[in-house]
C-alpha cells in the first residue's frame, strides 16, 4: 500500500487566524503578531545626523543674520557715531578750534571743518551749521561732523582716517591691539552686503534639512525633532553671544580711559544682537516641540486595536 503524496491543504482547510475575543470565561482566538518596529535603527541614525546638521545650519544662519543686523546702516552708523566721538575727542577739539571754524565761516568758506580733525573728506556745508546771523552753531557742527564721519568709515573703514596717498595714521587705533580698528573695519557696508547674500543659500539649506528631517520622522515626533533642533541651535548661538559679552566685560581697562570704555560698551551692545535672536529662536523651538510632544504622548496612551490580517493599528 503506497502512501499518498503530500498535497497542499485546500483553502477551506487552511488555518485562518481568529481575532482574539475577550469573554467572562477568558480570551479566545489568535493574538496578533507583535507590531513591527517603528523604524529600523538606520533611520534613527539618519534622523540624528540630519537633526545635527539642521541645528548647525540654523545656528550659522542666526550668526550671519546677527552680522547683517549689526552692519545694517542704522545700527552700524549709530555705533560708528559713538566710536568717532570717542576716538576723535570731538568735544575737546571743538572747544579749542571753534574760533578757527568761525573764521572759516566769516571768510565765506562753503564747507567747514575744525583744524586737526582726523577724518578725511569730513567737511560739512557751512550753510547747514550756521545761524542766520552768520555764527557757527557748535552742536549742529558736531552732529554734522559725526554723521558724515560715521558714513565715511562705514564705506571706507579705517582708511577714512588716512590722508590721500599716505600711510595709516597713528591715532590710537593700536591702543587696544587693533581691537578698535577691527571693530571700525567690520562695521562696513561691504560686510553687510556679504552677510545679506549669504543669508539666502543658508536659509535654503535650513529649509531643505528641515524637510528631510520631517520626512524621516513619523507622526507628531517629526515636530518634536524639529523643535529640538531649533532649540539646540539657539543654545549654541546664545552661549557664543554671552561668551563675547562676558569676555568684553572681563577686559582689564583703565577706568579713566574713556576711549576703551566706550568701544567696550559698543561691543557689548552689538553682542546683544545674537543673544536676542537666540532667545527668539529658543522660544520658537519650544513652541514647536512642546505641544507636539504632549499630543504625541496622548496618542501613545491610546489602546491599539487589531487590524485586518492581525496587525495592530493605532
Amino acid at each position: 500500500m503506497t502512501t499518498p503524496p503530500d498535497r497542499a491543504p485546500a483553502d477551506d482547510e487552511r488555518e485562518v487566524p481568529v481575532a482574539p475575543v475577550a469573554t467572562e470565561e477568558g480570551t479566545f482566538g489568535t493574538p496578533p503578531p507583535p507590531a513591527p518596529p517603528e523604524s529600523p535603527p538606520s533611520h534613527a541614525v539618519s534622523r540624528a545626523l540630519v537633526g545635527s546638521l539642521l541645528a548647525g545650519a540654523v545656528a550659522l544662519w542666526i550668526a550671519v543674520l546677527s552680522v547683517a543686523q549689526a552692519t545694517d546702516e542704522p545700527v552700524a552708523l549709530a555705533a560708528l557715531n559713538r566710536g568717532v566721538a570717542a576716538l576723535t575727542e570731538i568735544d575737546a577739539l571743538l572747544d579749542l578750534q571753534i574760533e578757527s571754524v568761525q573764521e572759516q565761516a566769516d571768510a565765506g568758506a562753503p564747507t567747514l571743518t575744525p583744524p586737526g580733525y582726523p577724518v578725511r573728506d569730513s567737511e560739512v556745508s557751512a550753510a547747514a551749521v550756521t545761524r542766520p546771523d552768520g555764527t557757527v552753531d557748535r552742536e549742529l557742527l558736531r552732529d554734522a561732523l559725526l554723521r558724515k564721519s560715521a558714513r565715511l568709515i562705514y564705506t571706507r573703514g579705517v582708511g577714512a582716517f588716512r590722508p590721500a596717498g599716505a600711510e595709516p595714521a597713528d591715532i590710537a587705533l593700536r591702543s587696544t591691539s587693533g581691537g578698535i580698528g577691527a571693530l571700525l573695519d567690520n562695521l562696513s557696508s561691504d560686510n553687510h552686503g556679504t552677510a545679506v547674500v549669504l543669508l539666502w543659500p543658508l536659509g535654503a539649506l535650513c529649509l531643505l534639512l528641515a524637510a528631510l528631517l520631517l520626512a524621516l520622522t513619523r507622526g507628531f515626533g517629526r515636530f518634536v525633532a524639529l523643535g529640538v533642533a531649533l532649540f539646540a541651535a539657539a543654545v549654541a548661538v546664545l552661549l557664543g553671544g554671552l561668551a563675547v559679552r562676558l569676555a568684553l566685560g572681563l577686559v582689564d581697562a583703565d577706568p579713566t580711559d574713556v576711549l576703551v570704555e566706550e568701544f567696550l560698551s559698543i561691543g557689548r551692545d552689538l553682542a546683544w544682537l545674537p543673544v536676542r535672536n537666540a532667545l527668539w529662536l529658543a522660544a520658537a523651538g519650544v513652541a514647536v516641540a512642546l505641544p507636539a510632544a504632549l499630543i504625541n504622548a496622548q496618542f501613545e496612551r491610546l489602546p491599539r486595536r487589531p487590524a485586518r490580517g492581525g496587525v495592530a493599528e493605532s
